[in-house]
Parts: structure tokens; C-alpha cells; sequence
């Protein structure tokens, strides 16, 4: 008859051919930056249930309400096991039913017995039954019935221990919650990958953390390919014709089968791609390592003309371009996570690229950007995700450089926000202290957002709030960049 227990977990509730067990699953649907996500869809499979999360990202799956429970077993009836044999302890006589059940709900064995007294009735697993795999047991009494499930250890182990968690005492089970259930949880969202969860309790709070990804797969055609010649260090490749430097930064411990975030630190005028690595690329490699996400970084050189990015022709577009090919063929990268960012000079250029790549590139950070004297291309006004900071005393990259000719950090704000489909805005609030105002831009989609931060210094590329030493561009930049 039946098999030694290894674990067991009593629930209320099984038709002849299928487990109903209550549900109560609930949580938040959060993106990497702790962001509720909209809109998110939760598919609890085996029990063809569905819920959408709304502005607060929560979910809740749940029969607890919507049902009433099956009756368990009359007070002072219990269900134990001992000596690898199911003990039923009854208070008077009843029609007594044992049924075993696969996973599937596939009807194994079944005993009935019409008891003529109180007392302890056992039973012993059937041999029959299929030595390994979840098996669930209905004690049916009458109308009422208690249902538990239990793993066989093999065919010839006769003890077992149970495992319930909350029982009022050893072997006792009238009072098990739900326990030791095989589910799977899948949660899909637009711009972000979906996730699967085992669920092995249906009465648990389960908060869950979606990556956003582009569709398609992540993984470049360098992974699986072990480091070649491009390792960390300075390189020099040609071009569209001309001679061109790059620094690249490659995790000491780089695994060839796994994704890497790409991350491109642009330099600005007097500084060069040694200075940004110098800087620990705008301090977010720092950030990294404290976060133990390792990234591969890069720090480009300027310098081919006489700025120090070009301004008259695409061929630092072109160098872009080159190094994005060349990094996705030997290296292992995330292709769904790469990145620019830089100051002035280095912003100009990343607002530049951030207005032809966005295919390629999934968000730019800009620290005082213009939209003038540096060569822009013809803007595809594809989506992408855009942060920028700006001084109000800054007088090189300014705020508003011409109205008339819509140059000025306000500008490439305002561009990013149409391309990204976002209402344009009635008010861009500015600071107006010593603390710096950041605005994420309302009714933008989630997997595009516009945010601006504003601060009373001037042409800068780190900023703290008065009082505090914290350099709140990198660490804003960091948890920018780490929705994705």
C-alpha cells in the first residue's frame, strides 16, 4: 500500500482528479532601481491564474476570499504517520476512505473501511504504487476530508519524518498550513525580461525584481569565446581613416559565458580617455565594485580634430560604431545594457550619439550638455532612456544658449522627451538652493524615462548638496542605469 514519508504538507481541498489548494500569493513588481513596474502581468501555471499590477507595482493572487474551504476533519479526528504506516485517529465511527494520487492527480490506490468504533486505524503504502515522485493522500471521512502530500524514498524504506513547519505537534496535521507545492510563477512586462519562479509555498509574499532588456537575445557573439587579444589596457584602431585610442577595462575575474554591461565614459575638453579612467570613469565603476555587479568599462580618445570631438564631420560616430562591433565579437556583452555617459565636451558628444544610436545604446547620462558647436547627426527620434544635469550658473554649457535656435541643455531635455513620446512638460523646475532638484518626467513609458537634475553650480561634472559630501550625479547615474 503506501510508501515512507520524507516530506509531507497538509492543504484543504482535492477533486477526484485535480489539487485545489488555497492560494494567497502577493507582492511588488519592482525594476532594478526599486521602481514599481506597471502594468506587469503574474501567471501563477498550475493554477491558470492572472493578475496585472498597477501604478504600485503590486500583485495579488489569492482564493482565500474568493472560496469557501472544503471541511477538514471533525474535531478530535487526526492524521499521523508512524512507523512508516498513515495512523488515522478517529472519534467515533465513520466511512473512512484512503486515496493516493500522483502530481497530476492521476488516482493511484484507494481503500475504504467502514469503521464499527473509535480509535486508530493504520495503513500501510501500497506496493504498487510508483516508488518516487510528489504523492498526494485524501483521508475522506463522510462529507469532510483532510488531503496531504508526501515524497516516497524508495521501495524499500519504510520510515519517513514529516516535515510541516506549523503543526500543533509531531506527525500532527490538523492545523498544517499549505507547504511543499510544485508551481511555477512567470512575471512578463513590456521592456523588461521574463522571469520564472519555483513556488513551493502558495501562501507567501514574494516580491519580485524584473531586468528590462531589449527584445531579442542579450548575449553578443563573443560569448563563449575565451579572451584573445583584447584584454584590459590601451588599444589603437583605425577608423574611418584615421588613427584612433580607446581604454578598456575588463573584469579581473571575466566570465566568457556571461553578459556584461557595457559602459562608455566620454572625456571632456583638457581631459582625455586616461583622465576618465583616472576618475574611475565619472566614479561609477566604484559603484559597481561596491555593488558587486561587475561591467566592462571604456574610455575613448577625442582629440582628431581641433576640438576635442569632432565637430564638422560623423567620424567619431563612425569610431563609436567600430568599437561597439569590436567589443560585441570578442567580448561577452550584454547588448541589451550599454551605456554612454560624459562631461561637457564628453556630454556633448554622448547627446550626439544618444540621437543616432538608440538602437544600440539602452541609456545616456549627460552632466552639462550642449546641442551646439559639435556635429549632430540627423536624429532618427527613436526612444531612448536620457539623463542629463545642468548648473543654473553654468555659463559655458548653459541652460537656455538661444531660444530662437533651440540651443541649450533645456533643449536636448526637450528633444529626448518628444522622441521618447513623453506630454511635453508645462514647467521644468530649476534649483533654487543648495540642493539639486531632479525631475523624472511624467507620462513617459516606463522603459524610456526622461529625468533632469538641476543644482545651482556651475560647469561641473561631480556636485554635493550643501552639507553633504556625496557626489549625487554618480550615484543617481548608477541607479539610472541599473533599471536596465
Amino acid at each position: 500500500m503506501f510508501n515512507s514519508l520524507h516530506s509531507i504538507a497538509f492543504v484543504l481541498g482535492l477533486a477526484l482528479c485535480t489539487i485545489a489548494d488555497p492560494v494567497d500569493l502577493h507582492g511588488t513588481v519592482t525594476n532594478q532601481a526599486g521602481k514599481p513596474v506597471k502594468g506587469a502581468i503574474v501567471t501563477l501555471k498550475s493554477q491558470s491564474m492572472k493578475d496585472t499590477t498597477g501604478s504600485d507595482g503590486t500583485y495579488v493572487l489569492s482564493t482565500i476570499t474568493a472560496t469557501t474551504a472544503p471541511r477538514a476533519l471533525p474535531e478530535g479526528d487526526r492524521v499521523f504517520m508512524r512507523d512508516g504506516r498513515i495512523v488515522v485517529n478517529l472519534s467515533k465511527p465513520a466511512a473512512l476512505t484512503v486515496s493516493v494520487f500522483d502530481i497530476g492527480g492521476t488516482l493511484l490506490s484507494r481503500e475504504q473501511v467502514l469503521t464499527t468504533s473509535a480509535g486508530k486505524y493504520r495503513f500501510t503504502p501500497a506496493t504498487s504504487a510508483p516508488a518516487s515522485g510528489l504523492r498526494v493522500v485524501r483521508v475522506s471521512l463522510g462529507q469532510s476530508q483532510l488531503t496531504f502530500r508526501y515524497i516516497p524514498l524508495s521501495k524499500s524504506t519504510a520510515a519517513g519524518t514529516f516535515i510541516t513547519g506549523r503543526r500543533s505537534s509531531p506527525g500532527d496535521l490538523t492545523n498544517a498550513a499549505t507547504f511543499a507545492v510544485d508551481d511555477t510563477l512567470t512575471v512578463s512586462a513590456a521592456g523588461y525580461r521574463e522571469k520564472s519562479l519555483a513556488i513551493t509555498s502558495y501562501e507567501q509574499k514574494l516580491d519580485i525584481t524584473l531586468d528590462s532588456a531589449a527584445a531579442g537575445s542579450t548575449g553578443s557573439i563573443g560569448c563563449g569565446k575565451d579572451l584573445g587579444d583584447l584584454k584590459s589596457g590601451t588599444y589603437k584602431i583605425t577608423s574611418a581613416g584615421l588613427s584612433r585610442e580607446y581604454i578598456i577595462d575588463i573584469p579581473a575575474n571575466y566570465d566568457k559565458n556571461k553578459p556584461y554591461r557595457l559602459i562608455f565614459g566620454m572625456h571632456c575638453m583638457g581631459s582625455s580617455d586616461q583622465g576618465v579612467v583616472s576618475e574611475n570613469y565619472y566614479s561609477l565603476k566604484p559603484l559597481a565594485q561596491k555593488a558587486n555587479i561587475p561591467c566592462i568599462f571604456v574610455a575613448p580618445q577625442g582629440y582628431t580634430d581641433n576640438s576635442p570631438w569632432r565637430v564638422s564631420d560623423n567620424k567619431d560616430h563612425t569610431f563609436f560604431s567600430d568599437m561597439l562591433k569590436l567589443f560585441k565579437e570578442k567580448l561577452c556583452v550584454d547588448t541589451a545594457r550599454i551605456f554612454c555617459c560624459g562631461f561637457s565636451y564628453g556630454a556633448m558628444v554622448s547627446y550626439s550619439i544618444s540621437t543616432e544610436f538608440q538602437d544600440q545604446l539602452r541609456a545616456v547620462a549627460t552632466y552639462a550638455p550642449a546641442n551646439w558647436n559639435i556635429w549632430l547627426p540627423t536624429n532618427t527620434h527613436k526612444p531612448i532612456a536620457y539623463y542629463q544635469t545642468t548648473g543654473t550658473a553654468d555659463n559655458l554649457c548653459s541652460w537656455v544658449n538661444s531660444d530662437a535656435r533651440k540651443e541649450g541643455g533645456k533643449y536636448c531635455v526637450l528633444q529626448h522627451l518628444e522622441d521618447n513620446g513623453c506630454p511635453a512638460p508645462s514647467n521644468i523646475p530649476l534649483a533654487n538652493s543648495g540642493k539639486h532638484v531632479t525631475t523624472e518626467f511624467p507620462g513617459c513609458p516606463e522603459e524610456y524615462p526622461v529625468i533632469f537634475a538641476s543644482h545651482n553650480g556651475g560647469h561641473q561634472g561631480t556636485a554635493s548638496d550643501q552639507g553633504s559630501s556625496e557626489n549625487w550625479i554618480a550615484k543617481e547615474t548608477w541607479e539610472f542605469f541599473m533599471r536596465f
